[in-house]
């Protein structure tokens, strides 16, 4: 099914659209588009002055989760969500966050363009036909060329500026250095937290804080250093040299080793000792101490 249908903001107002509810991953998209910016306005942020461009919007994580019917993670893992997929990208602002709507001009131009073109169409057909093609087909090709100028520039900023999770290869290898490290360790939180079924939560604190230390000057942390990264199989590793360590020679290593596997170490000592200890006693107790 190919086309398109006009959809207005005061679609908002309306008593369907109004309804109180939790809205679907499908409602929260339409609700971004219709509610970022078609125009570039200024907004004041606490003492400072903001410029929202066109595609834009400086809603709070908390706004959009008042409108939406979601606590803050729910957002949060949302946008991010959208962001892997090149359909936004989100920087941090002052208390806010900027959200970028990539390729908005998909969304907005094509309608405009429609619209001018009935009524451009409409007066050439009161007054010459043929003048009507000529100004049709001069006015359709610098607007399309300019079109796909601008897409593609939308496409590269976004491909370059959101943080990529594809593959092995460039999961993390465009973070943006520029977030907040709070912003980069809570991405990278996310990015852990589908694997808790699979390893103890020790396996995974102890993953997180290896990966998570920062580098000298304090900017970046350690996976994002590494050319190649992908979670899953960090973690398969991580997790086969925790039981090699245990299973080995290297026991005392307890940054990779769990808690229980620490507990059970110290009883095995303790029962040890104690053995020992009681067939000292014993040889005493029988007249034949050594």
């Amino acid at each position: 099914m190919e086309g398109w249908i006009k959809l207005h903001r005061k679609i908002q107002g309306h008593w369907l659209f109004s309804e109180k509810r939790v809205f679907s991953k499908y409602e929260a998209w339409i609700d971004i588009l219709v509610n970022v910016n078609h125009s570039s306005s200024k907004i004041v942020i606490g003492n400072s002055l903001i410029i929202c461009n066109r595609g834009q919007s400086l809603l709070s994580l908390d706004s959009w989760g008042k409108r939406w019917n979601w606590n803050k993670s729910a957002v949060r893992r949302f946008l991010i969500l959208l962001e892997d997929d090149g359909m936004i990208k989100t920087e941090n602002v002052l208390k806010t966050t900027r959200l970028t709507v990539c390729n908005y001009d998909d969304y907005q131009d094509a309608r405009n363009a429609n619209e001018t073109d009935l009524k451009q169409e409409g007066n050439a057909n009161e007054t010459d036909l043929k003048q009507e093609g000529n100004a049709n087909e001069t006015r359709s090709t610098p607007n399309k060329n300019e079109k796909n100028l601008k897409n593609e520039k939308n496409e590269e900023e976004c491909k370059e500026e959101s943080i990529q999770f594809v593959s092995a290869e460039n999961e993390f290898s465009s973070t943006q250095t520029k977030n907040s490290i709070e912003s980069r360790l809570e991405i990278f939180r996310l990015k852990i937290e589908p694997f808790k079924e699979n390893y103890s939560s020790d396996t995974l604190n102890d993953f997180w804080r290896y990966w998570t230390e920062k580098n000298s000057d304090g900017k970046k942390m350690r996976f994002e250093m590494e050319k190649v990264f992908d979670v899953s199989r960090r973690l398969i590793t991580w997790s086969k040299n925790e039981n090699k360590n245990f299973n080995g020679k290297a026991k005392s290593n307890f940054s990779s080793q769990s808690r229980q596997e620490r507990i059970d170490e110290v009883r095995e000592f303790r029962i040890a000792n104690q053995q020992a200890i009681a067939e000292r006693l014993s040889k005493y107790t029988t007249g034949d101490p050594k």
